[in-house]
């Protein structure tokens, strides 16, 4: 009868002890369980950890979320964002270089040349920029007579104006050529 006493007991603890694991959630166990760092290093599970016997606790739920694994496969490429919006302007630049002198006073002028010139006469015609302008661009024509023909035009030797040179191909004396001078002048600095 002890004997069957003792069974009973025992079925009714197993029975107990079922009931208690099979109706308390695992996170409830873990968080009353401790894990407690002995002092060489070791770590042992157990209801309370004992300062006396040098033992600090650990919190299994910090552990078990500060535990990271391996990183997984890349993900599927997502879909496109909506467009921002725009941004700020961005501040004020700094103040350019002083650029390089340029052309100011822009001057055209004409001067008219009559001439005598004998046969195969070669003259030349200069008209000057005015004091302290330099020549820019000038040009020459004939306006009498057709036997007075340009043979050059080009800036003066010291580009200072514009010289033209013509010559009298008719074989004799002719009075009265005109030749006409121009010039375009302007300060260069």
């Amino acid at each position: 009868m002890k004997f069957q006493a003792l069974r009973l007991q025992l079925f009714i603890t197993l029975a107990a002890t079922s009931l208690l694991i099979v109706t308390t959630p695992p996170a409830a166990l873990a968080a009353r369980q401790k894990a407690c760092v002995k002092e060489d290093g070791r770590v042992v599970i157990k209801r309370r950890c004992r300062e006396n016997k040098k033992e600090s606790p650990l919190n299994l739920l910090d552990i078990a979320t500060s535990i990271q694994g391996e990183a997984g496969p890349q993900g599927p490429q997502g879909i496109q964002g909506s467009q921002g919006g725009a941004g700020q302007p961005g501040p004020q630049g700094e103040q350019g270089l002083q650029g390089d002198p340029g052309v100011s006073n822009y001057l055209r002028t004409e001067e008219q040349f009559n001439d005598i010139l004998n046969a195969n006469e070669l003259a030349s015609y200069t008209s000057n920029c005015t004091e302290g302008r330099t020549i820019l661009s000038g040009g020459c024509t004939v306006l009498f007579p057709d036997s007075v023909m340009l043979v050059d035009s080009l800036p003066s030797p010291i580009n200072e104006g514009w010289r033209c040179r013509a010559r009298n191909t008719s074989g004799s004396l002719f009075g009265g050529s005109i030749v006409k001078v121009y010039t375009i002048c302007a300060d260069v600095f």
